[in-house]
């Protein structure tokens, strides 16, 4: 009984040291109009980010810092010590007013800004900076998209590889890849479709999931080559596809399911309902060729089903809404890990304050359940829920996101629970490579006033650890994590 107990309280101390103090909290400054940061990377032993007074936008497939009509952007290049305590601050500034901006980059001792401009015929650019904020040059990589005809949110796709020597821009017709000094690799045609998701590796290959018409299709692209392959699907919807690149394997996954178009009045408070319910998620694997290696259709058990719906009875559930794949992860034993989102924005309603109404219209975000998919190397299936409820309003919706970290053969969730800011928490949880929770542990957050953690904005510093940011209002700080 005395050995058991020893070797408890072993692991116990075990546990402590290597899943319980990974992260550390930098120094608080206080940031005017550049509370939205982008960690770009360090150079001569200073740590570098790009601010912007614009909100950052967490879907791979968009802009970084977008541009609004009643919102002039204010881009900014911040500089930290080796302590993350700030040093300066240089204002960017545009000869050319962009309308959405895709990337800030430190590469070769210059700031890299990738963006378009025009109305109906846009470019796409590059401006230079040296690392004192003073204008270089402008190179224009594309020109003279005439787009007035497209009607997509983003025409430019913007991809950079993960060591950023190679990038790619996709448009509706075709893909071109540069390296990192702005000079041509490789340009391909594409047939008239609509870029869904892409993802380039370090050597320069790229792959991205197209829709067109009612069909998706894989393509590969390298040295001006492509290949394509239709994603085969029978008698369910696919909705929310993603792709990656693991070795020699090119992975797709998606949601399925249906259109529900029956009358649900809960729809008119709903911002983004497109009334899609999922009923499972379908794994396709190809080999750089683009055969397929297998396809996994994995259904949402009963268990499932009735954690990530809010119905007592099963067989009412015709399917779960509001899903999206967040991430693809491959683990170290070659298991592929999906982190789901179940996640939906809400108008408020106009309320009466001293005796008059109120016609404000604001926006609610809230995420109710994440769900983790595994399927490993023998094709066995496996999906747990993680029970969560965080709601934010407008100005916060950043504290609902969430984020996956594999490490070696362990999965790290990162989220915040909580129903207004003043009782949020940000929670560990650690699986296996099989979902078996391992640990979980509530983690404090920065300074006395609590400043909320985006973690859209979590960057890998190296191979062991990585950055995240964390704001409130004009505070900001940021974290660092330590997987060693």
């Amino acid at each position: 009984m005395r050995t058991k107990s020893k070797i408890l309280l072993l692991f116990l101390c075990y546990s402590t040291s290597v899943f319980g103090q990974n992260l550390l909290w930098n120094p608080t400054v206080k940031l005017n109009d550049r509370p939205y940061q982008k960690f770009l990377g360090t150079y001569n032993e200073s740590y570098y980010a790009a601010g912007s007074n614009i909100k950052l936008i967490q879907d791979a497939g968009d802009s970084i810092f977008v541009a609004t009509a009643w919102k002039k952007l204010k881009l900014t290049l911040l500089r930290y010590d080796d302590k993350f305590f700030l040093k300066d601050t240089v204002a960017i500034r545009f000869l050319q007013f962009p309308i959405r901006v895709n990337d800030v980059v430190l590469s070769d001792s210059t700031i890299k800004i990738f963006y378009s401009k025009g109305i109906d015929n846009l470019d796409f650019c590059v401006d230079v900076f040296d690392l004192r904020g003073y204008f270089k040059q402008t190179h224009v990589l594309i020109a003279g998209k005439n787009v007035a005809k497209f009607k997509q949110k983003n025409f430019f796709n913007y991809n950079t590889s993960v060591n950023n020597r190679f990038f790619t821009i996709t448009t509706n017709d075709s893909i071109y890849c540069f390296n990192t000094q702005l000079i041509s690799i490789w340009k391909t045609a594409l047939p008239n479709t609509f870029f869904v998701d892409g993802v380039i590796n370090d050597s320069g290959t790229f792959s991205g999931v197209f829709n067109s018409g009612k069909e998706f299709f894989v393509a590969s692209a390298v040295d001006g080559k492509i290949i394509t392959q239709t994603i085969s699907v029978e008698k369910d919807e696919l909705s929310g596809l993603k792709v990656t690149q693991a070795g020699n394997r090119i992975i797709v996954a998606s949601l399925y399911g249906f259109t529900d178009n029956s009358f649900n009045p809960i729809y008119n408070d709903i911002a983004n309902a497109n009334k899609f319910k999922s009923n499972g998620v379908r794994i396709s694997e190809f080999n750089n060729n683009l055969q397929l290696i297998k396809t996994n259709a994995i259904k949402f058990t009963d268990e499932t089903l009735l954690e990530m719906v809010d119905n007592l009875l099963l067989k009412n559930i015709k399917g779960v809404d509001f899903l999206k794949i967040q991430q693809i992860d491959v683990m170290n034993n070659g298991n592929i890990m999906l982190l789901i989102e179940k996640q939906f924005a809400s108008y408020t309603k106009p309320a009466e304050v001293n005796g008059k109404t109120n016609t404000l219209i604001g926006r609610e975000t809230s995420a109710n359940a994440l769900l983790l998919v595994c399927t490993d190397m023998q094709n066995k299936n496996l999906q747990t829920v993680i029970q969560r409820k965080i709601s934010a309003t407008e100005n916060f919706e950043y504290a609902c996101n969430v984020k996956g970290i594999p490490n070696k053969d362990d999965y790290y969730l990162y989220f915040l629970n909580g129903r207004n800011q003043e009782d949020y928490q940000l929670t560990q949880t650690i699986f296996n490579s099989l979902l078996r929770k391992i640990y979980t542990k509530e983690i404090e957050l920065a300074s006395a006033k609590k400043l909320l953690p985006d973690l859209s904005s979590v960057t890998r510093l190296d191979k062991n650890r990585f950055i995240l940011n964390a704001r409130l209002l004009k505070k900001f700080s940021s974290a660092t994590l330590d997987f060693k």
